[in-house]
């Protein structure tokens, strides 16, 4: 329901404000993206209400639903195929390295084991 009720709020936007494809930059939209990202570590590093950080996460679903509607892309599809990509991945387990720091370690579906520090 949320999706069906965004999509009719970011198209009616769109219209109201003569938002096309034809008239719009991806470069902006991405500059739009940044924006939002930092109004939101903004509220979370300042502590601010849980109220504030979802209106921040809002408004980025919202310009990234606009993008996606712009440009051609189907947001929903990366959802579901990162949820797919997230379901093949086992649990990750940290074991101390021999430097002392904690390095996780996480084995994939297909059997590769990969480090960090």
């Amino acid at each position: 329901m949320i999706k069906n009720d965004l999509a009719r709020s970011v198209e009616r936007f769109h219209k109201e404000f003569g938002l096309s494809p034809e008239n719009q930059s991806r470069h902006l939209w991405l500059c739009l993206l940044a924006e939002e990202l930092g109004e939101l570590t903004r509220a979370v590093l300042r502590d601010e209400s849980k109220v504030a950080v979802e209106d921040e996460l809002g408004d980025m679903v919202f310009v990234m639903e606009g993008f996606c509607r712009l440009f051609g892309c189907d947001l929903n599809a990366g959802i579901e195929r990162t949820i797919q990509k997230n379901d093949r991945k086992r649990r990750t387990s940290f074991s101390p390295a021999k430097s002392g720091k904690i390095r996780a370690t996480q084995r994939h579906a297909g059997g590769k084991k990969q480090g960090r520090n």
